[in-house]
């Protein structure tokens, strides 16, 4: 997508399928780095928006409904802010999950699989919040560079 000047936002338009979640993810990585957005930073929001995305995907929309989640991504000084925008079920209670770790303690084969998501992403994340307005779900979130 073309962009006017350098804080423009870049809007893409999914499909709520994990097909188009990678692709998604794979268009968002272009821009940035054609953006000159360093690889350490495009990494850490490409994880964060997989894990959302994903979240969405998974838990927002019941088998077989199709939707189009809605995303905005913008530079905003060193940092990328991100707002995804989607008609799925809101979060329990309308509030964003704890993001506890899941206990690692143990042997390997018994380590859980999954539970890491919002964990990531609260720690990944600055300005992380979650609204619901008319239907829906609005989360957004500020990724920085390393050490800002």
């Amino acid at each position: 997508m073309a962009q006017d000047n350098d804080n423009a936002p870049f809007i893409l338009a999914l499909d709520n399928t994990d097909t188009a979640i990678r692709h998604g993810l794979s268009q968002v990585r272009c821009h940035l780095m054609g953006c000159g957005v360093a690889g350490d930073l495009c990494g850490t929001v490409e994880i964060v928006l997989a894990e959302a995305l994903n979240n969405v995907v998974e838990h927002a929309y019941a088998p077989g409904v199709h939707d189009t989640i809605m995303l905005k991504i913008v530079q905003n000084g060193a940092g990328i802010h991100c707002e995804i925008q989607d008609c799925g079920s809101p979060l329990p209670g309308l509030a964003l999950p704890q993001g506890t770790a899941p206990p690692l303690s143990g042997p390997h084969v018994g380590l859980p699989e999954s539970g890491f998501g919002w964990y990531m992403i609260r720690s990944l994340t600055d300005d992380l919040h979650y609204r619901r307005i008319r239907g829906v779900n609005c989360l957004g979130f500020t990724v920085h560079p390393t050490g800002a």
